[in-house]
């Protein structure tokens, strides 16, 4: 009974983690494709009580999103287990295709940030006097060896859920093993009275033809 306690407790655990992803619905090259997607998508949130309850519930955005050649439909943010799996079982029959990335929104919105900051940058002109060091950028600076937390707790929940997964199937193996085995024993004791039986017939006959 111990090892499912902790497993259910693994689980939960799993579940209640903190991600940063996205759903992507759809990848279209036209725009008018991505645009009846969208609509399609929209339509059905409204219309469906469940998924209008998690996108209230949740905030979530129904977007296209431009990627090299194609416009994507996606849903974001998706920001625990809880919500994806929910979001998968209610959106599965419907979008089968559909997969999961990370939501890197707020990056994009630095990374813009950081880019407008040195277009206003180069405009200006700041004298420097002579013997002195240039000044860095402080977004030109990037610490080495940090590891991102968003990348720490997938990399856990991961190996947790890997963990899980493999715990269940030695669960499954060590059951479907001793249910062969009683199988096996039964017909073995099958066999021996069988054999038995067959050997006391064979004694009467013999003391009959005596």
């Amino acid at each position: 009974m111990k090892p499912f306690i902790v497993i259910i407790f693994f689980l939960n655990m799993s579940a209640a983690a903190h991600i940063n992803q996205k759903m992507v619905i759809s990848a279209d090259i036209e725009t008018q494709e991505a645009a009846r997607t969208l609509y399609e998508l929209e339509k059905f949130f409204q219309e469906n009580s469940t998924a209008n309850a998690l996108r209230s519930e949740y905030h979530l955005a129904l977007e296209m999103e431009p990627l090299e050649d194609y416009i994507l439909v996606v849903i974001k943010p998706i920001q625990n287990v809880v919500l994806k799996n929910k979001l998968k079982l209610l959106l599965q029959a419907r979008y089968p295709e559909a997969f999961y990335v990370p939501n890197n929104e707020e990056k994009k919105q630095v990374a813009l940030q950081n880019e407008k900051t040195a277009k206003v940058g180069k405009d200006k002109y700041i004298p420097i006097a002579k013997n002195e060091p240039i000044p860095v950028p402080h977004e030109t600076i990037v610490p080495k060896g940090i590891v991102k937390s968003d990348s720490i707790i997938d990399g856990i929940v991961n190996e947790w859920l890997a963990l899980v997964i493999l715990a269940l199937a030695g669960l499954l193996l060590v059951y479907r093993s001793n249910r062969q085995i009683n199988k096996i024993k039964t017909l073995q004791k099958k066999l021996e009275r069988y054999q038995e039986k067959i050997e006391t017939q064979m004694d009467h006959m013999g003391e009959q033809y005596e």
